[in-house]
């Protein structure tokens, strides 16, 4: 019967496994860098929303300006506050 040591006894082997190391490796970094940059956009907008509002911006104005709803400024005033 044919089993898994009989796959890795190959030539094949070593060359297919670092190929899917590196792959694998490829694409968690791909997503990783999706992800923090998402997140560093919103840490962005948050810290600017909060400026604005400190200096008596509404709420509409700041939506305005971002382009974005006012409910999402209101979400990252709320969230912004509690840094």
């Amino acid at each position: 019967m044919f089993q898994l040591r009989d796959i890795r006894d190959r030539r094949v082997w070593p060359e297919a496994h670092a190929l899917g190391v590196q792959k694998g490796f490829a694409e968690g970094f791909k997503e990783g860098f999706r992800i923090g940059y998402e997140e560093g956009k919103t840490t962005g907008r948050q810290e600017l929303v909060r400026k604005c509002l400190a200096t008596g911006m509404s709420a509409k104005e700041i939506a305005e300006l971002l382009e974005i709803p006012v409910s999402t400024v209101r979400r990252l005033a709320k969230n912004g506050a509690k840094h």
